[in-house]
Parts: C-alpha cells; sequence; structure tokens
C-alpha cells in the first residue's frame, strides 16, 4: 500500500508538471522547493484534514461505501502483479481473469456513488463512465487473449517466463499481430481509467465533476487514489504482456538491473 501511494502521489505531480508545459504553463513551482515537488503531499493533507461532508438527501449508506468499493477493486488487483522473480503476493493460475474481474467491481462503485449523490450531475456521470469502462473492456480483453493463447496459461508468473531471455522473446516484437494488440490495449487502457481524450465521465463543462461531484475530503481522495492507482495497473498488466514483465533486455540471461526495477521502468 505505501508503494502504491507513493507511486500516486508522483504520478499526480508528474501529470500536473507535463500538463503544464503542453499549455504554456509552469505548474506546482513553490511547495517543497524543485518545481514544487511536495505539492501533491500538501495536497494530500488538505485533503485529510477537510471537513467530510454527506449530502442531506442522499441514500447515506451507498454513498459512504462507494469510494472504498472503487478502491478496493484497484488495490486488490496488485496482489497477482510479478514484480520480480519472486516479487508477487500470489501466482494465481487465472491471474489475468482475476485482474480483469476485479476491474470491473469498479463500476460498481462508480455507479452506486452517481446513484447515491441524489444528483442528476452524478448520476449522469456515473452512468457515463460505468458505460465507457465496460464498452472498452470487450476490445481489451480481446487484447489480453492475443497473449494468453499462444502461452496457454492465464497465470501472470507463467506469461513473465514465457518471454525470458531477452528483448526478442519479449510478445510485442514475436508477433505481427500481438504487435497491433499491444496499440489496442494501450487505448482501451486509456478508456478504462479515464484518461484524456478519454475523460468525459469527468466532463467539467456539463458535469460538474462527473460522479464525484458530492464527494468531499478523504472520500474524494480514495477515488482519486483510485483512479492513479488504476493507471498504474494498466501499465503493470501491459508490461507483463508484452514487455517480458521482469525479464531483462539484453539475451541470454544477462543480469543488466533487479527484476522489480526493470518492470517498474517498463511500467512507467
Amino acid at each position: 500500500f505505501a508503494l502504491l501511494a507513493i507511486a500516486v502521489l508522483f504520478l499526480v505531480w508528474l501529470e500536473r508538471k507535463i500538463s503544464a508545459h503542453i499549455q504554456d504553463r509552469l505548474g506546482p513551482m513553490y511547495v517543497g522547493g524543485w518545481h514544487g515537488w511536495a505539492q501533491t503531499i500538501a495536497d494530500a493533507l488538505k485533503l485529510l484534514l477537510k471537513e467530510d461532508l454527506v449530502p442531506e438527501s442522499s441514500d447515506r449508506v451507498l454513498f459512504k461505501m462507494a469510494p472504498f468499493i472503487v478502491f478496493m477493486g484497484a488495490f486488490a488487483a496488485f496482489v497477482v502483479v510479478p514484480f520480480g522473480v519472486s516479487s508477487y503476493v500470489a501466482d494465481l493460475n487465472i491471474g489475468i481473469l482475476y485482474v480483469v474481474a476485479l476491474g470491473s467491481l469498479s463500476v460498481v462503485g462508480i455507479i452506486m456513488a452517481g446513484w447515491a449523490s441524489n444528483n442528476k450531475y452524478s448520476l449522469y456521470g456515473g452512468m457515463r463512465a460505468a458505460a465507457q469502462i465496460i464498452s472498452y473492456e470487450i476490445p481489451a480483453a480481446i487484447a489480453i487473449m492475443t497473449v494468453i493463447i499462444p502461452v496457454g496459461s492465464l497465470s501472470m508468473v507463467d506469461i513473465v517466463r514465457a518471454q525470458e531471455g531477452g528483448i526478442q522473446n519479449w510478445f510485442l516484437f514475436r508477433n505481427p499481430f500481438i504487435f497491433f494488440a499491444f496499440f489496442v490495449y494501450f487505448i482501451a487502457s486509456l478508456a478504462e481509467v479515464n484518461r484524456t481524450p478519454f475523460d468525459i465521465p469527468e466532463a467539467e463543462s456539463e458535469l460538474v465533476a462527473g460522479f464525484h461531484t458530492e464527494y468531499s475530503g478523504m472520500r474524494f481522495a480514495f477515488f482519486f487514489l483510485a483512479e492513479y492507482a488504476n493507471m498504474l495497473l494498466v501499465a503493470c498488466v501491459a508490461t507483463t504482456l508484452f514487455l517480458g514483465g521482469w525479464s531483462q533486455v539484453l539475451p541470454g540471461n544477462s543480469q543488466l538491473l533487479p527484476g522489480p526495477v526493470m518492470f517498474f521502468l517498463k511500467a512507467f
């Protein structure tokens, strides 16, 4: 959990800086010194200390449950991600199926949040987000199947071991259909985590803020944390399926970098 939280803090700061430079701005500059590196930490502390507001006419039980359901789906999926030869919690024989199934759990939480808020903008945002996630899961699943079929296993550890021996053995470069499937998966995963240009569920111009309009403080932070955790998760899955996971770049058994370091470099 600590590793995930640190990665999310880094990704938020990085995205702010990149977006700012694309739009000819500076982004965070002052909090923490060098290029505002502590701005995201300050924002996290602010969210922790803000008052937790619940709309009077909302369904209070569902309203409070929704952010935790969305976050738990993202967090629990990392159980089967193999960061190194022995750096994983569990090697399930249905690893990829487990990740896809838990990814679908966020749809339940998003619809729950929109409905329980008793706000028409939140409900519209929740339905749009759910429709988008469900729609793009189909091409993502088909792209994943292009790797599962030649390996003959749903285990993420088995998929990485099938690519050991250097960059020439990574599935991305072994088959033109899998090469094409990688880009299908990448585009579909962008849509599933609501990144630009697929950020219509949170379109501020017509939906205020989407399904989390009525959320504040720590409950909003859970949605935010889950979104960036999902970004890291889909990158980890792409690394495992197409980029050889922890396996090295050099041919043979040459150890260029420790497995987990190699994995995270590919994922980032």
